[in-house]
């Protein structure tokens, strides 16, 4: 019963803790989307963000959050024919919002289907009943209450609407647009994480080699035992100091057990390998 309630704990902080993130990202995100509505002139195609947010979203159970904040009083210049500067500026930065806003809700359904698959491997394991009390508790939570869903759907279309009307397409071909580049940041970001585990890999592999400075030592050592012959060229195998300290202690101990150091033969031949061995281990002698 202990483990029980420890888990059900553990488990609401971790939702208190998504939907603390989710609620200040939105607020962030949509504060975001305001200044770049405003700045952006006013168009008879498309309906300004600011007349459009007439809907509030209710306030989170977790973290008390209002949507119905009126956006800054600070407007923009009239901007009557904007320049290529700005229009790239303006598309480059509803670009950016709308992949921030496309991972936010990401970022929502895969923790959604986490607690799912946290409480599936705990009723497995344990044989308790968790899931269905809880998970509608977490359907409760405000990043996972549809009203929510639907009001970051209403700042992606929003975002889709700017974009089309700074780039003078229609929504479906501003959508395209922003699908593509969401693509591209996606497998950008996956490149990106295979690039640094391929080189932590490599760092791993590395470890225990020679350093480097060693190895141009032994090379230029070895340099010196080629020759060439005819257009022929002869080299000598370097063998390493490990390698000449084995063959070494291989010597001694052939010497060893030729030698009669004890009556019987079989004391002599322990006490061969006894030093034999010894030898090894005090001189730290590996192959590898």
């Amino acid at each position: 019963m202990l483990l029980y309630q420890d888990f059900q704990q553990s488990l609401e902080q971790e939702l208190n803790k998504i939907g603390a993130f989710y609620g200040s990202k939105l607020h962030e995100l949509e504060d975001y989307l305001v200044q770049l509505s405003r700045a952006i002139p006013e168009s008879s195609e498309s309906p300004d963000f600011t007349m459009q947010r007439t809907t509030s979203v209710p306030p989170s159970p977790i973290l008390p959050i209002s949507f119905t904040r009126h956006p800054r009083a600070t407007s923009a210049p009239d901007i009557e024919s904007p320049t290529p500067k700005f229009m790239t500026h303006s598309l480059k930065n509803l670009t950016d919002l709308y992949v921030l806003l496309s991972n936010l809700k990401e970022y929502a359904a895969l923790n959604y289907q986490g607690f799912q698959k946290i409480l599936k491997k705990y009723e497995k394991v344990t044989g308790q009943l968790l899931k269905t009390e809880f998970m509608k508790h977490v359907d409760d939570a405000f990043p996972f209450l549809e009203s929510s869903k639907q009001y970051l759907e209403e700042l992606l279309r929003t975002c889709i609407d700017l974009y089309a009307r700074v780039s003078g397409k229609s929504n479906e071909a501003a959508h395209q647009i922003l699908l593509q580049h969401l693509q591209e940041r996606v497998v950008f970001t996956r490149n990106t994480i295979w690039k640094d585990m391929v080189e932590f890999e490599r760092k791993s592999i590395s470890i225990g080699l020679e350093p480097l400075a060693e190895l141009a030592s032994e090379s230029a050592f070895a340099s010196r035992f080629q020759w060439s012959l005819f257009g022929w060229k002869l080299q000598i195998p370097v063998i390493s100091f490990s390698i000449w300290l084995i063959i070494l202690g291989f010597l001694g101990l052939i010497l060893m057990v030729q030698v009669p150091l004890f009556s019987i033969p079989e004391q002599n031949n322990c006490f061969a390998i006894l030093v034999f061995v010894s030898y090894l281990w005090a001189l730290e002698v590996f192959l590898f």
